[in-house]
């Protein structure tokens, strides 16, 4: 579960989420994940709060179709709730997700992938399509290095919390560092360099 706590200009906002979550190794092949639960948001204090409750979960099949090649895809149903503003706004969002890797000769590895996410609550009803590719390469077993680009963009701009541009774009170069595995600790260290 979470809690959050959000202020912003003298609006409080708190969301509370629970949920149960369930692993199935379907075949040699297919893995299927899953969780279910609510969120309970409110906006203000005192008399005036609001109180809301959204039904949430998603679920998530992962299929390897060889030793180099793996796709993904899932839904999910989550309450939008990052800001008190998002909060007050009750916006709930339905996203559908596909994503795919290749492993490549020399270590390499390339991926991609996609969401559509439809936005109810709020002043308006919207849309947001959101796409990524990634470049990776693992010279050492601790380290990898890798150059991603990612991007989305609304169907509409409201004014309901949320950065919703036209079109937003990110590339980025970065480094990832791993220590400790084989100890039985681990120590993630990432660092990234990039331009929108």
């Amino acid at each position: 579960g979470s809690r959050r706590w959000t202020e912003l200009n003298g609006l409080r906002g708190t969301s509370t989420t629970a949920r149960a979550i369930f692993r199935v190794e379907a075949s040699r092949i297919v893995t299927l994940m899953g969780d279910a639960g609510a969120t309970a948001t409110r906006s203000g204090e005192g008399p005036s709060a609001r109180d809301r409750h959204f039904a949430v979960g998603g679920l998530r099949a992962t299929a390897r179709l060889s030793s180099t090649l793996s796709l993904g895809g899932g839904v999910s149903r989550a309450a939008f709730d990052e800001t008190a503003q998002l909060i007050q706004s009750a916006i709930g969002t339905t996203s559908w997700t596909a994503e795919a890797e290749l492993q490549l000769p020399g270590r390499l590895a390339v991926s991609g992938g996609g969401e559509v996410a439809n936005l109810d609550g709020g002043s308006v009803s919207n849309r947001r399509h959101a796409g990524f590719t990634a470049l990776r390469w693992q010279p050492r077993r601790f380290l990898s290095l890798a150059l991603a680009g990612r991007g989305f963009n609304y169907a509409k701009s409201p004014r309901d919390g949320y950065f919703s541009p036209a079109h937003f774009r990110l590339g980025e170069l970065s480094a990832r560092y791993r220590l400790g595995r084989d100890l039985g600790w681990a120590l993630d260290t990432e660092l990234g360099i990039g331009v929108q």
